[in-house]
């Protein structure tokens, strides 16, 4: 893989953890741009890798999204070139609820119950 290949690649990695944090917000392209002070049309060329994004601009996005800026690289050395972040819409949903639980303990216990579900015990 060359290094165009490897740079558009990354930008598209990027651009699918933008909009799986946007998704898990429940927020819309518009809101998004409303809030950037930029057009719909370039949220979603960021988080389809279409358009570069500048450190300046995904600093932004961290602040927006309340994540650190790390959030957008965790992961990505493992990632395959063809995979996107596609949740399903349950999956979501837990998500979005999990946000609104206070407690840390009951949070780690909520984790712990779907994992163990799920047959991933640490």
């Amino acid at each position: 893989m060359d290094n165009k290949e490897e740079l558009r690649e990354l930008d598209s990695q990027v651009g699918a953890r933008l909009k799986a944090r946007r998704k898990m917000l429940g927020w819309s392209l518009t809101k998004v741009a409303d809030h950037l002070g930029i057009s719909y049309q370039q949220v979603q060329k960021y988080e389809l890798g279409q358009n570069r994004i500048g450190a300046s601009r995904l600093i932004t996005f961290s602040k927006l999204y309340e994540v650190p800026i790390t959030h957008f690289f965790t992961g990505l050395e493992e990632a395959s070139a063809d995979s996107e972040v596609e949740l399903d819409p349950e999956v979501l949903d837990v998500a979005r609820s999990l946000q609104h639980v206070n407690s840390e303990e009951t949070k780690r216990a909520i984790k712990g119950l779907l994992k163990s579900r799920a047959g991933q015990d640490d």
